[in-house]
């Protein structure tokens, strides 16, 4: 084994995350297993693919000689050209019968397997000047401008949302159109609106491996995800009596900067990656438009120390922009639109922990009933952890909250009755 003697680290943290505590600073010794193979810049840059099914090809120019690996090694790299997320990979055959080329087959390695004893603590923050980038799925969805108001109108005219520095999409997108043609707006339903997330995460990561094999009990892990979010969420439509709705739209995807730190001379890589949908669940019969703001500073994440548990808090509030709608005898409308935030960090491009955070607007109206409408807001939050990388034996999640609300209902008069058969017309 080789060990390392480390300066201690002590990091500050700041604001929400700091409240749930962590797993202590780290510890100052560091011993790596002797399998365990660090590519420097110079097999980096020799590195020119890294396939699907984990063959890594090595090319080496001018009689530079090619990296010392064995059946057995366990590779571990920095983010390169052709390992942007970087590697842990355990060799399970070397061919090196082509001069200049060394192809290696590779299985999926943990932690556990590069290092012995040793521990991190990581925090960093994304926000709209990170060097991420995001990737649109359908249209009307927009990257919004940082450090500026979007300037989108939704369908209650509530404004804009107001982190300015966080992540934003604008989004007006259509989850129902009656004879699918776009161009004729007689008979669609949409969403639209804006969210707004600067998301900070923590990672706390502590190996005490007895032997060859680390148990569950030798690996003690912590991540938390703090996240400020302005969610702005509207629906307007005509439908027909009796349409029901549901339907979950992914908006875009957008995938941070791999972000290394070590374990003594092992990097640890990990890459933030969100995706963010639209969800909707129920029913329009009628000319509706409604919309709910929503401003959340939670905290979602899980803590491995013999057993996991969840780490969660929640400051949440809500603000309400008028419910317009025409409303036929004796209709029942029951729908939610949901803004769902799919959070995972992947450790060299596998996922590890996930996260969920979903808020949701929705409206019930019925007649004849007092009050004749109520808009309903909510928020989910679930987490769970894959085991791939980090070494456990089984998989978790949980959900950490879901909490609802009414906002507000109408007062006690009758609404505009409209007959439908067919299509609201324009």
């Amino acid at each position: 084994m080789r060990t390392f003697r480390l300066a201690a680290i002590v990091l500050v943290v700041a604001g929400t995350l700091s409240a749930c505590g962590g797993l202590g600073p780290p510890v100052d010794e560091v011993v790596v297993r002797d399998e365990t193979v660090v590519l420097d810049a110079a097999a980096r840059t020799m590195l020119t693919e890294s396939r699907e099914d984990g063959t890594l090809v090595f090319t080496s120019a001018g009689g530079t000689p090619l990296p010392a690996i064995d059946v057995g090694s366990v590779l571990v790299s920095e983010p390169s050209t052709a390992a942007p997320d970087g590697l842990l990979r355990r060799a399970t055959a070397v061919d090196d019968s082509v001069p200049g080329v060394l192809t290696v087959t590779t299985e999926q390695a943990t932690f556990g397997e590069a290092i012995q004893k040793g521990s991190m603590s990581a925090e960093f923050s994304i926000t709209a000047n990170d060097p991420g980038e995001f990737t649109p799925a359908i249209e009307g969805v927009a990257l919004a401008v940082p450090m500026q108001e979007s300037g989108t109108a939704a369908a209650a005219g509530l404004g804009s949302t107001a982190l300015e520095d966080g992540i934003g999409l604008t989004f007006d997108t259509i989850i129902y159109d009656g004879d699918g043609d776009k161009d004729t707006k007689h008979d669609q339903v949409k969403a639209l609106g804006e969210i707004r997330l600067k998301p900070v995460i923590k990672v706390d990561l502590d190996l005490d491996c007895q032997g060859f094999l680390c148990l569950d009990s030798d690996i003690d892990f912590m991540f938390k995800v703090g996240v400020e979010e302005v969610a702005r969420i509207g629906l307007t439509g005509k439908g027909v009596l009796g349409l029901n709705i549901k339907q979950t739209i992914t908006l875009g995807t957008y995938k941070g900067a791999p972000k290394t730190f070590f374990i003594g001379p092992v990097p640890v890589v990990i890459t933030p990656k969100l995706v963010i949908e639209l969800r909707f669940d129920g029913s329009v019969g009628v000319t509706v438009s409604y919309e709910v703001s929503q401003t959340l500073t939670a905290v979602l994440g899980a803590k491995y120390d013999d057993e996991w548990s969840n780490l969660s808090e929640l400051d949440n509030e809500f603000n309400v922009g008028p419910v317009q709608t025409d409303s036929p005898i004796s209709a029942v409308v029951d729908g939610k639109a949901k803004g769902a935030l799919r959070g995972e960090l992947m450790f060299y491009g596998i996922v590890g922990p996930t996260l969920e955070i979903v808020p949701w607007v929705g409206l019930d109206l019925r007649y004849p009933r007092d009050p004749v409408w109520k808009l309903n807001a909510g928020l989910e939050g679930n987490v769970g952890v894959r085991i791939d990388v980090l070494g456990y034996t089984k998989a978790w999640d949980s959900q950490l909250f879901d909490f609802n609300a009414e906002v507000a209902q109408s007062v006690n008069s009758a609404p505009v009755v409209s007959f439908l058969s067919g299509p609201v017309q324009e």
